[in-house]
């Protein structure tokens, strides 16, 4: 058998191999393509390794220097596919609650144009330092950085930062 007859034999048989047929009680055969799904098969989190681990009260300096960002804890816990919650409380380099800052986040994924179609909305909690990211939204899986930029008024020192994390999302 020539090269060209072997391709065309090891398609046909790859065909073949990808449907199946069973017959209904009134005798009628259905065809269907078998999808395969390997359950040993690594989630793409566990193999791309470019994500920080999440971890409740994980903190990251922001890029300035001037304030810490602490994720004291993301509902779903880690971050997922749908609605998700992130509670977090900020500080400056001194460790000092930050309660009149102004905060926005951008999720955005690297490997894709992807971001996150409407922003959370972060709003202050009663303790001082401490806030709510409402509303953030994840709509597929995969590697997402999370840019947080924070300010503070000028009555109040008019410093501002980037903190940002970055964690591979499941579905």
């Amino acid at each position: 058998m020539g090269m060209r007859g072997w391709l065309i034999s090891t398609s046909v048989a790859a065909l073949a191999l990808g449907c199946t047929s069973s017959k209904s009680s009134d005798g009628a055969t259905n065809s269907a393509p078998v999808e395969t799904v390997d359950a040993a098969a690594p989630s793409l989190c566990t193999t791309d390794m470019r994500g920080q681990k999440y971890a409740p009260s994980m903190t990251q300096t922001g890029k300035a220097g001037v304030f810490k960002l602490k994720l004291l804890n993301i509902i779903p816990a880690p971050a997922a596919v749908g609605h998700n919650t992130w509670e977090l409380e900020l500080d400056d380099a001194q460790g000092n609650g930050v309660g009149d800052a102004t905060i926005t986040l951008a999720a955005t994924m690297p490997d894709h144009a992807n971001a996150v179609p409407a922003p959370a909305t972060i709003s202050a909690d009663p303790l001082p330092g401490q806030y709510s990211a409402m509303n953030l939204t994840l709509p597929i899986p995969g590697l997402w950085v999370f840019t947080f930029s924070i300010s503070t008024p000028a009555d109040a020192g008019a410093a501002s930062d980037t903190v940002v994390f970055t964690f591979c999302v499941a579905d």
